[in-house]
């Protein structure tokens, strides 16, 4: 073959291999929490998983650290696009419809992908690798469930096709909620995560202990109907968009990491109870289950996130005390 046939088919397959990667991305629907949203949900987990539960993910992730997957679910979309529907979820509603069920315009979403993932965990005859993965898409579709624009609005392309202008950046809704806002703030990922497990100690945690994954997806499609799409004529989103929005991301990402701590713990700590006001009032928990909950948290925390977790463990014995 002569050195111009070469060079000819050479140009031709690399145009149509850059092609097709170009296609993919412009097709795929949504994209995902940026990298430091999943990990700070991830992050956030881990420290509220109780040690039985941190011994048995280690050695499923086998080296790997729960903070270093939660992002491996978008690295291989390109190369498994079966996964890829499970990234989102769409609901066919208006921004006048927040009552009732909204109807779900696919039966493949993130929803059944967090129920057949969590299967999959839980079976006795799974390989190790089989259990890997299935950890792996559950950290992460636990962040995409808590972001509003991946349980958003058929027909907007999860706010990828809603053009604006945010703080003079040209770009488009869904990469405002993914990473735009996350980075105005201008934290480091560690001051961030401090930030973060700070309003957990204050979060209520009884109030957010419902597994009902469509329940968390409808959630998040009212927040994007109620708070990401409501954006001014001219799309132009400043200080004032920002402002009303950057509690609710935080907010999302504590409550995605609470939610993927509880399910874990519920999974692989055959000890796990949870406390709730209720029960600690009703006596299902004695002083020494109390004390060996603080023993474990110390024996794996720094002293100050040990004492963060038993006070936030007591701290709804102690408001509803404070209120009868």
């Amino acid at each position: 073959m002569n050195k111009f046939k070469c060079n000819f088919i050479s140009e031709f397959l690399f145009i149509k291999l850059f092609g097709a990667v170009i296609l993919t991305f412009i097709s795929s629907p949504v994209i995902s929490w940026s990298a430091l949203g999943h990990e700070l949900t991830a992050r956030i987990a881990y420290e509220l998983m109780t040690p039985d539960t941190r011994l048995e993910v280690d050695k499923i992730l086998n080296g790997e650290s729960f903070e270093s997957v939660s992002t491996w679910a978008d690295r291989i979309k390109i190369d498994r696009k079966e996964t890829e529907y499970f990234h989102y979820i769409n609901f066919i509603a208006t921004k006048t419809a927040l009552t009732g069920k909204p109807e779900t315009t696919s039966p493949k979403n993130v929803v059944s992908g967090i129920v057949l993932y969590k299967d999959i965990l839980q079976r006795s005859n799974a390989s190790s690798q089989e259990k890997k993965e299935a950890l792996s898409f559950l950290i992460h579709f636990f962040g995409d469930i808590h972001q509003p624009l991946h349980n958003s609005l058929d027909g907007t392309n999860g706010g990828n096709d809603i053009k604006v202008k945010f703080f003079n950046e040209e770009t488009n809704l869904h990469k405002v909620w993914d990473n735009l806002l996350l980075k105005q703030a201008g934290f480091s990922k560690e001051e961030y995560f401090q930030n973060l497990m700070n309003m957990c100690k204050d979060f209520d945690q009884n109030s957010i202990r419902n597994e009902n994954y469509m329940d968390w997806a409808l959630e998040s499609n009212q927040i994007a109907l109620t708070k990401g799409y409501d954006i001014t004529p001219d799309h132009v989103l400043g200080k004032t968009y920002y402002e009303n929005n950057i509690p609710v991301i935080n907010q999302r990402l504590v409550t995605g990491g609470i939610h993927l701590a509880q399910m874990l713990n519920k999974v692989f700590d055959k000890k796990y109870q949870e406390v709730t006001a209720d029960n600690l009032l009703s006596g299902n928990h004695d002083q020494t289950s109390i004390l060996s909950m603080l023993f474990q948290y110390l024996a794996t925390d720094s002293l100050s996130m040990a004492l963060i977790k038993f006070e936030r463990l007591l701290s709804p014995n102690t408001s509803k005390n404070q209120t009868q």
